[in-house]
């Protein structure tokens, strides 16, 4: 797994995550849009490292029931201090250190 980096995180598999979830729910042509939108944003990518992995240890304290994909994203984000990350995973919004941003709003904006 590996977090991409501008101003803004995503990672390879929530874009992954995205052109599964839109088809499914009926909406195959967002898929695209958001897949192709995130290459445009976010020209780099980020190693999951040690820090990485102690950090996700101190949030899984913090924020118990947190999913483990969850936790990697959001360590690697805090360690290089990246606030943002596009995503439709509501537990995002535990983290008061992130801001997640709804794919659909994303779509919206740019």
């Amino acid at each position: 797994m590996r977090i991409l980096r501008k101003s803004r995180a995503c990672s390879t598999s929530q874009s992954d995550r995205a052109k599964g979830t839109y088809p499914r729910i009926g909406f195959p042509d967002k898929a695209r849009e958001v897949s192709t939108k995130l290459e445009t944003v976010i020209p780099a990518s980020l190693p999951v490292t040690l820090a990485d992995i102690r950090r996700v240890r101190q949030l899984a304290e913090r924020c118990p029931g947190l999913k483990a994909r969850a936790l990697i994203h959001a360590a690697v984000m805090l360690e290089n201090g990246l606030t943002h990350i596009l995503s439709t995973d509501r537990h995002f919004d535990r983290l008061a250190e992130i801001e997640r941003i709804d794919p659909h709003d994303f779509c919206r904006s740019t």
